[in-house]
């Protein structure tokens, strides 16, 4: 009988790490990631969303985005990406403080 895992990342230094992480624990449900500086959180996002969608990782439902940029307009930004891009169907996205919430089903 497998386990599935919950995993929390702070912290990571290239996007590879957590495509590492993620090949490396199908299973987990929840990713928490810190968002490097400089980094595109679009581009991020689409790119993992991508990877998730095409490896088929069954039980990741939930990741969260630390950054301290984070407000309205950017949630609005990456609301429409998804849905113009068609990246996930049935989601939510919300911000609390400096963490952007993206679960989806």
């Amino acid at each position: 009988m497998q386990r599935k895992l919950n995993m929390f990342i702070w912290k990571r230094h290239k996007i590879q790490d957590t495509y590492f992480l993620m090949t490396f624990c199908p299973q987990m449900e929840y990713l928490n990631v810190e968002f490097i500086k400089n980094m595109n959180i679009e581009l991020f996002l689409r790119n993992i969303l991508h990877v998730i969608n095409n490896n088929r990782y069954e039980y990741l439902r939930l990741l969260c985005i630390y950054i301290t940029k984070a407000d309205d307009q950017m949630i609005k930004r990456l609301n429409k990406m998804i849905d113009d891009e068609k990246l996930l169907l049935d989601y939510t996205i919300h911000c609390e403080l400096y963490n952007i919430y993206l679960k989806w089903k």
